[in-house]
């Protein structure tokens, strides 16, 4: 028999004292005090309870044993947790996570199974030979260090020992449940841009087809790359996990089989992380050619005769007691979903406010192009080099008004 000198608080909250002893200690508690042996027996147990005279164990369970049972309940009730938390996401590796938690069971198991057992796996096998592992520190009686190790694995479960309350994901400290939770807030995101992204691709593809031959279509990806670039970034990052995953399960095994997880859940959130940058780049291209459609649209307006026309048609109006024409803007355009719809829309204006200046000048021997010149002239107060019958028409009409000044 070993003796052992260490004072803790046990992973369940119960105070024991471990001192010298020639195979025996006390372990304070309310009630009657509880007796324990230390062994070193093959099954690794730090505390085996000691049996009365009539054969049955004074304790229940040893603290390890107790809280090694919760804890592995603890993982599988979150191996379940994550599956159903993931499962409407298409592609989540969803499995990276589970494993860690298998493996977390397997340490826990190491501290149970005995070193000879013909039938042990990867993790287990390394908890039994790598010192500083939970099995090593028990197999070794060292009492404090194996419970600091149990409360690694609490935190890493979201698992109170104190209280026995287990926390909800979101609130869950350890590597393996916080990385699940941000990289399911990251593909979530990733899954949403794409589908708004693609959904605005579908839209402004639509406008440019069998567009004008003005114009110009940017320095982006072809149109029929542009419409198929969504489901080229989902296949990749199902492809992260096909692929880059399973590298980065095989280069991070030992840490993990020791229980060190962090390493393995850095790799797997930037091989994620690094396809972000895909997402962004697609979201500029449909910018890009959102722009494009807008700066065409733009200059239909800026290039019509729409404004110029109706300059020259709402005085007329106003004598036929019509209400001006507003001011031709992109808002005019809206009802036009192509580009080809646009042009067409602008020429067929023009035509029409053409159309109604020439009707509303019938009969006055005014074309409404020799009206525009003798409008434009005036505005600009030069010579309209209008005729007497031109002016006699027009002040009949009310479209001119004589005005009288003294001379000088």
């Amino acid at each position: 028999m070993h003796g052992l000198a260490v004072v803790s608080q046990s992973l369940l909250g119960e105070p024991f004292g471990v001192r010298p002893t020639s195979g025996t200690m006390t372990w304070p508690c309310a009630g009657p005090r509880r007796i324990v042996r230390l062994s070193r027996d093959v099954s690794f147990r730090l505390w085996e309870p000691k049996r009365n005279a009539s054969g049955t164990a004074a304790t229940t369970a040893s603290p390890v044993e107790s809280s090694r049972g919760r804890l592995t309940d603890r993982a599988e009730a979150l191996q379940k947790l994550l599956k159903d938390e993931a499962k409407d996401l298409a592609g989540f590796p969803t499995s990276i996570f589970t494993r860690q938690l298998e493996r977390i069971k397997s340490v826990l198991a190491a501290a149970e199974k005995p070193a000879g057992s013909s039938v042990l796996g990867e993790t287990t096998l390394a908890q039994y030979s790598t010192p500083g592992t939970l099995a090593f520190l028990l197999k070794d009686l060292k009492a404090q260090q194996a419970i600091e190790k149990l409360e690694q694995l609490a935190v890493e479960l979201g698992y109170d020992p104190v209280t026995a309350a287990v926390k909800p994901l979101a609130e869950i400290e350890g590597n393996i449940i916080s990385t699940f939770t941000e990289l399911k807030k990251l593909l979530t995101s990733l899954h949403t841009n794409l589908a708004e992204f693609h959904a605005e691709a579908q839209r402004h593809l639509a406008q440019i087809a069998d567009a004008p031959t003005d114009y110009t279509y940017p320095q982006i990806p072809a149109a029929t790359d542009l419409a198929t670039r969504a489901d080229a970034i989902k296949e990749e990052l199902s492809l992260v996990q096909q692929d880059d995953l399973e590298d980065i399960l095989n280069r991070q095994a030992p840490a993990a089989q020791l229980g060190h997880f962090q390493p393995l859940m850095l790799d797997v959130k930037k091989a994620y992380q690094s396809k972000e940058g895909l997402v962004g780049v697609y979201r500029g291209q449909v910018t890009t050619l959102a722009n494009s459609i807008a700066d065409y649209r733009q200059k239909l307006i800026q290039k019509s005769q729409i404004n110029r026309i109706q300059e020259a048609l709402n005085p007329l109006r106003r004598v036929k007691k019509l209400p001006p024409w507003s001011d031709f803007g992109p808002k005019d355009l809206d009802a036009a979903l192509t580009l080809k719809a646009a042009a067409a829309l602008v020429t067929q204006r023009e035509q029409e406010r053409e159309k109604e200046g020439t009707e509303l000048l019938a009969g006055s021997g005014v074309t409404f192009d020799r009206w525009k010149v003798i409008f434009a002239a005036l505005n600009s107060d030069i010579d309209t080099g209008i005729t007497s019958d031109e002016e006699k028409a027009l002040l009949e009409r009310g479209f001119l008004r004589k005005k009288l000044v003294v001379g000088s």
